[in-house]
């Protein structure tokens, strides 16, 4: 049984997991929306802009499109497109192979100096909104709490996003959070035997045939 675990935990989930989320997400980091909802652009340069950018922050397993369609197909979205313009963007994000805060790089990554934003989380998306309002946060902070080297590679993201966020003086007017796991998740409890389960099985049904028997 350790050994199964040992090997469903370390290859298998993460590789099938990355296609899975290559499949639905071809190209993750900051998106221009437009108007009638699509997210097909990404942002190719350090954008400009005097107003607040509206940054949607999509959730696990999932993407802009799927998370926000009800808002998409609503009068609110005209409204907020009327509003902010151009100045949409949305944050495509792989959530289960990349950590909130190799997330939040990215979405850091082509704001300009001084950006104003406001934020639209749905699920796990409220945690890379957390980081963007948790600044600043002492380095001794992100030793203590990520010393274990199983967290280096987070601890090495922290430590870059905290420069960067020190360096661009980000501001965030507004964030608006929808269901984010703020408090914790099921995937971390004693339940994640049968998330595994039912997970290879999804993916099982859903992987091409040439990339099926991974475990």
């Amino acid at each position: 049984a350790d050994e199964i675990v040992t090997a469903v935990a370390g290859f298998a989930v993460p590789k099938a997991l990355r296609l899975l989320e290559q499949k639905w997400i071809p190209t993750t980091g900051l998106h221009r929306v437009e108007s009638n909802g699509n997210v097909e652009n990404p942002v190719a340069s350090p954008l400009k802009g005097d107003g607040p950018f509206l940054v949607l922050l999509h959730g696990t397993f999932s993407n802009t499109e799927r998370a926000f369609s009800d808002l998409f197909a609503s009068s609110d979205w005209k409204r907020l497109v009327d509003f902010y313009g151009d100045r949409v963007l949305a944050l495509e994000q792989y959530t289960v192979t990349e950590s909130p805060a190799g997330n939040a790089l990215e979405l850091v990554d082509k704001l300009p100096a001084g950006a104003r934003l406001h934020l639209l989380s749905h699920s796990r998306g409220g945690l890379v909104g957390d980081l963007l309002c948790r600044h600043p946060w002492k380095a001794e902070e992100v030793d203590e709490l990520f010393k274990d080297p199983t967290y280096e590679g987070v601890h090495d993201q922290l430590a870059k996003l905290r420069g960067i966020l020190t360096r661009k003086r980000l501001h965030v007017d507004r964030f608006m959070r929808v269901a984010a796991p703020a408090a914790g998740t099921l995937l971390a409890s004693e339940r994640l035997d049968t998330y595994l389960n039912v997970i290879l099985t999804i993916l099982e049904s859903m992987m091409p045939h040439s990339d099926r028997g991974f475990v």
